[in-house]
C-alpha cells in the first residue's frame, strides 16, 4: 500500500533519500495499480484526474500518464484504488513502462500525491522453487587439491 499525503506537504519525490534512488521503494506489476492509503478527504468528490507520473534525473518528472479514474473511489473518508483493474480498466495490454513513480490525483478542490513506487514488467512470484545447489568438488572448472 502507498502512503498518500496533500499536495500541502512536501512530495516523497523531493525528499532527501527520494524514491528515485530505488532504495525500499513498493515494487508493482506494470498492469495493475498499487492500493493507497491515507488518502482522507471530507469532500469526497469525484477524482477529475489520476495520473502516473515518471521520474527522471534527481526531481525531474521524464513523462506523465493519464489513468482511467474508474479504478478509484472514495469509502468511509478516504479514497482507495480498486488494484483488481488494469491501468486502463479494460485490458493488461495498457502498462506503465518500468521505472519509479508516484500517483497524483485531483478533487477539484485538493491534490494527492502518493509514495514513490517502483513499476516492473515482471515480479518474482511468492511460490519460487529452491535453487539448485552446484557442488564444485571435482568439477572440471573448479580443480581442488583433495
Amino acid at each position: 500500500m502507498l502512503r498518500v499525503e496533500l499536495d500541502t506537504i512536501q512530495p516523497d519525490y523531493l525528499r532527501d533519500y527520494k524514491g528515485n534512488e530505488s532504495f525500499g521503494l513498493l515494487i508493482s506489476d506494470n498492469n495493475h495499480p498499487l492500493q493507497i492509503y491515507k488518502a482522507y478527504s471530507s469532500i469526497g468528490s469525484p477524482i477529475q484526474w489520476l495520473r502516473a507520473l515518471k521520474m527522471g534525473y534527481g526531481t525531474d518528472i521524464a513523462y506523465t500518464y493519464e489513468i482511467d479514474t474508474d479504478c478509484i473511489s472514495y469509502l468511509d473518508g478516504q479514497y482507495l484504488i480498486d488494484s483488481t483493474k488494469f491501468f486502463d480498466n479494460a485490458t493488461p495490454t495498457n502498462i506503465l513502462p518500468d521505472g519509479i513513480y508516484f500517483f497524483r490525483f485531483y478533487n477539484g478542490t485538493e491534490i494527492f500525491n502518493s509514495q514513490c513506487f517502483k513499476i516492473v514488467a515482471q515480479k518474482l512470484s511468492g511460490d519460487y522453487s529452491q535453487p539448485e545447489v552446484k557442488k564444485f568438488q571435482n568439477d572440471e572448472l573448479f580443480l581442488f587439491n583433495d
